[in-house]
């Protein structure tokens, strides 16, 4: 049986991947459980927010889980985030903020017969 990977957190408590789970973390923090550190601070220095980093990367990660062949020159121990992170970290993956979005507004539903009576029926 392998050893459960450990790591801690910034407060100092040990975090494995089954307490990541247990405790209903989001799957990027176990994406970033895996990566090399080194690579996540050079990769934030590239893009600063946390969000857009996490997105830009798995949008990466997917590409070359689909057979997309990386942008930089890889090793056998290189795992699928750390070669989307040194192609960020290297400038071949980029991402463009658009500025002036509007997200397009939700069109009302509705309503149910679940949701309550809407008229009185007639007996």
């Amino acid at each position: 049986m392998l050893p459960t990977p450990q790591r801690r957190t910034r407060s100092g408590q040990r975090l494995s991947v089954k307490s990541a789970h247990a405790r209903g973390r989001p799957d990027h923090a176990l994406i970033l459980f895996f990566m090399q550190p080194h690579l996540i601070e050079q990769a934030s220095k590239v893009i600063p927010s946390t969000q857009f980093l996490v997105n830009v990367m798995s949008r990466r990660v997917r590409q070359l889980m689909n057979g997309h062949r990386p942008l930089v020159e890889t090793n056998l121990r290189m795992g699928l985030a750390d070669i989307a992170l040194t192609e960020i970290i290297e400038g071949k993956v980029t991402f463009e903020r658009t500025v002036g979005f509007i997200a397009e507004p939700i069109a009302p539903r509705p309503p149910r017969a679940s949701d309550g009576p809407s008229e009185p029926r007639a007996a």
